[in-house]
């Protein structure tokens, strides 16, 4: 049996109720017994908490607020910093005394699954100034993992009359926040001030500004963004801004620019993460782009394996997973695609032609020998989890 220590929550006295289950709950409401109510949010039990919380919602009267300020102070709770037991069931409630308590739970660093609970917090539909203050606050906190400031950040955005934020977040001292907030201002292609803004950071010597903006223009006019992105993702010094200008194109479902994504593919690039960049945008396209981008992932095997696979074998470098890349997005074509690349792997690393074998041996199911690397005497790989 769980007991139960004194709760603090509602400045009752101390009452040691003992175990409270769901059946209790019903009594103590059925009674209007508050203290009973307050208590069963302490319980140890996820399903008690939450049936106690969702039973609590419906009082009414006074004793239904002198409860809901139980809830609103048992949203805190260790080891997550919040109680998802009781945080679920805020989804479509107006009420006030809830989103003042779990506005100040999510303006806490350091939550563990902070971005649920901020989910949570805009699920509830009481937008106005103080839904946006919190998330404006949160946004700012650069004592925030930089993901949650971002999330946050994506709220902030979709309400024109919070512009001004996203202005001063361009400034921010974490590039990550200043990129985003510059692409954020792509939204909002009615208003000059952003549409300035945007034209003069492609021109930026701020690699983050540059990048930001690239995303931005092309999320204001997509057409017109294809000469500037596919100038950046090849000419570009900075990885950053290639690898922005590659990410632009996620989910691309035009043909248009096929053609420089294909360059791309074929032209050296020295930073595994905008290669990984350039694998994911590939396996990302949709409508008239994709057949042309599976096509890029089959032709382009040969290229990558003769200049990323050279000095070690593939799980243990970054943004060369072509092959599986090619595999995960269009299966059908896999054989033809990997024996290309396996008959013609006589200028590869024996890491190369190791890790062609391979794919070659699975996809085939012909028993071939993989041809080892000296020192190794057998050869596997690691499953790939989709991406």
């Amino acid at each position: 049996m769980f007991l139960l220590l004194a709760f603090l929550g509602c400045n009752s006295d101390e009452v040691d109720y003992g175990l409270i289950e769901k059946l209790d709950v019903d009594q103590a409401a059925i009674s209007k017994d508050v203290k009973k109510l307050c208590a069963a949010l302490e319980m140890e039990d996820p399903e008690v908490r939450s049936y106690a919380t969702k039973t609590i919602m419906k009082l009414k009267g006074a004793e239904g607020a002198e409860a809901i300020r139980c809830v609103s102070q048992s949203i805190k709770r260790p080891p997550m910093g919040w109680d998802e037991a009781i945080v679920k069931n805020f989804a479509g409630s107006k009420d006030r005394e809830l989103a003042r308590g779990l506005a100040k739970v999510i303006k806490t660093p350091g939550l563990e699954n902070h971005g649920e609970a901020i989910d949570y917090y805009t699920k509830m539909p009481i937008a106005g100034e103080a839904f946006f203050k919190t998330l404006i606050s949160i946004a700012n906190n650069q004592e925030m993992d930089v993901e949650i400031r971002r999330k946050a950040m994506n709220y902030v955005g979709r309400n024109k009359a919070n512009i001004q934020a996203i202005f001063d977040l361009t400034y921010d001292d974490d590039v990550k926040v200043q990129e985003y907030a510059i692409e954020i201002l792509g939204r909002f292609p009615e208003v000059p001030e952003a549409t300035e803004f945007i034209k003069k950071a492609l021109n930026s010597k701020n690699p983050t500004m540059r990048a930001g903006s690239l995303k931005a223009f092309y999320k204001q006019a997509p057409l017109k963004a294809d000469y500037d992105l596919c100038d950046a993702m090849k000419n570009d010094t900075s990885p950053v801004v290639r690898k922005a200008a590659i990410e632009a194109y996620n989910g691309i479902a035009r043909r248009d620019p096929i053609r420089c994504l294909n360059k791309k593919a074929n032209t050296l690039e020295r930073d595994p993460d905008v290669r990984e960049a350039l694998l994911a945008t590939l396996r990302s396209a949709t409508g008239e782009a994709e057949a042309a981008a599976h096509k890029i992932l089959c032709n382009s095997i040969p290229f990558w394996l003769k200049n990323y696979v050279k000095d070690d074998e593939i799980s243990n470098l970054k943004g060369v997973d072509i092959v599986w890349s090619q595999n995960e997005v269009d299966h059908p074509n896999s054989l033809k695609c990997i024996e290309r690349a396996f008959r013609g792997s006589s200028g590869y690393s024996c890491y190369a032609k190791m890790h062609i074998a391979l794919w070659y041996k699975m996809v085939s199911e012909e028993d071939i020998k993989v041809p080892l690397c000296p020192d190794y005497e057998t050869y596997s790989e690691p499953e790939r989890e989709s991406k």
